[in-house]
């Protein structure tokens, strides 16, 4: 309320959830169902001839109900199915196949239909686009041509026979029952084989190349979840009520708050620091280094004690790809400090490094708040800093900043490039570099300021799996 919203303040009796403003969210029932939702989000397809790689989901309801809605599907080169099948295998529906699937952002198969069946619509996708679970989801580890076996957070009832558990396989399906495992050669439903199938899009994945595979519970009646404007999607991940969504200028407009989607040359000029998956993952490997008695590299987090420590290396890429340089400014001054280690100021808490175990989202070892001296050491997009008038060469440490289309990059050898994981067993693993991790620099898009690899830790040796 107040501010651009249009909106002046709303008695705490019309405003249901709480968050300022009247919207859909206040109407939102609230003994909405639980859902139960499964994102296959970027996964490659079996070779590069079937496109991809693709991202979408299912959602399932105590109803009975299933949605089925599409993020990332271009290029499209795939066969898949998209359908419901009974768990004895003599009855389902396929609802799309192929080049098909594209005429929709969805379906929606509402239970029961006719003839024991699903009646189903297709859906668009809502203004603001496809929404990611990224940011609520819980990651699953699933090799290629298998499953994992995750329990409901209800009793679902597939075609009218309830099942307690799921098996969420690669080649996205979702399986209930026993009997045969639903590979990659994808058919007609029903197949006439069990068990039950609810298929997006049932085609030969594999997330081992590339992707996450997430889980999603909301809970019945959690409207503050799901305040899109339309009952049944997901929350808009910039906090917008009602309809509205958040438009190129990162202004949240539309909906119930009285204002215009912005003109592209009307944004503010902002800074927009993105962090580069592909330095993260190609950089990462195990080292060991012996820190002293008066190391300081305690004192910053970057090890937990003294003597011989394991460490996991990598490489930090940034890039402004905003529409303004980041100007820091010369040290000493507010965010300064002085590292005594590596002999200059650095801005302080830059980057938050972390381990994660990806099947409860935990620390898994303890991460740390890196200070970087902000500096520009190569183009990041060379278009955008020519255009910009950049050259790349501005900034350095006695002048901190970085410029449009411009780099900074901290390379693993560097001192404190590194998560300490003496304690942390063999296993698979989630590292996460994020940046401006307390929001203390304006910026144009938060969105992407999280570089993320999957890694399975063996000894020396490190597998990266994926994103």
């Amino acid at each position: 309320m107040g501010g651009t919203t249009g909106l002046t303040p709303t008695p705490t009796t019309d405003d249901w959830d709480g968050d300022g403003r009247p919207d859909v969210c206040d109407q939102c029932p609230a003994d909405g169902p639980d859902r139960f939702i499964v994102e296959w989000s970027d996964v490659a397809a079996f070779d590069d001839t079937a496109g991809g790689p693709y991202t979408f989901q299912a959602e399932l309801s105590p109803m009975g109900d299933v949605v089925f809605r599409y993020g990332t599907m271009i290029p499209f080169v795939a066969t898949p199915t998209v359908g419901i099948q009974r768990a004895d295998g003599l009855l389902g529906q396929t609802i799309a196949s192929d080049a098909s699937i594209l005429t929709a952002d969805g379906y929606r198969a509402t239970w029961p239909g006719a003839a024991g069946l699903y009646d189903v619509e297709a859906i668009d996708a809502p203004a603001y686009g496809y929404n990611s679970l990224a940011q609520l989801g819980t990651a699953v580890t699933i090799g290629d041509e298998d499953r994992a076996d995750v329990e409901l957070s209800f009793l679902f009832p597939l075609m009218g026979q309830p099942f307690a558990d799921v098996s969420i396989t690669d080649n996205g399906a979702l399986v209930f029952g026993t009997g045969f495992f639903p590979g990659w050669n994808n058919l007609d439903l029903p197949t006439s084989n069990p068990p039950g199938l609810v298929a997006p899009f049932w085609e030969d994945l594999d997330p081992t190349q590339s992707g996450t595979i997430r889980t999603y519970h909301r809970p019945a009646g959690d409207c503050t979840a799901d305040c899109t404007g339309t009952w049944g999607d997901l929350a808009q991940v910039d906090g917008c009520g009602g309809t509205a969504f958040e438009d190129v200028c990162g202004v949240c407009v539309g909906g119930t708050t009285g204002l215009s989607e912005s003109d592209p040359g009307d944004c503010p000029a902002l800074p927009d620091f993105v962090a580069d998956q592909g330095a993260l993952t190609t950089s990462l490997y195990v080292d060991y280094v012996d820190i002293a008695d008066d190391s300081c590299l305690i004192a910053e987090g970057c090890v937990d004690r003294t003597g011989i420590r394991k460490v996991l290396r990598f490489s930090t890429m940034v890039g402004n790809i905003g529409t303004a340089d980041y100007l820091l400014g010369v040290p000493p001054g507010p965010g300064f400090f002085w590292d005594s280690c590596h002999g200059h100021y650095h801005y302080e808490d830059y980057a938050d490094y972390a381990l994660l175990d990806p099947s409860t989202g935990l620390s898994a070892a303890a991460g740390h708040k890196n200070g970087w001296c902000l500096m520009d050491t190569g183009y990041y997009d060379y278009d955008m800093a020519v255009e910009a008038g950049n050259d790349c060469t501005e900034f350095d440490c006695s002048n901190q900043g970085i410029g449009v289309g411009c780099q900074d990059t901290y390379t693993a050898f560097l001192t404190c490039q590194w998560i300490d994981i003496t304690d942390v067993s063999n296993g698979t693993y989630q590292v996460n570099v994020t940046l401006n991790p307390d929001g203390n620099i304006a910026e144009m898009d938060a969105t992407n300021n999280t570089a993320t690899a999957t890694v399975i830790l063996d000894g020396n040796a490190v597998t990266v799996l994926g994103p």
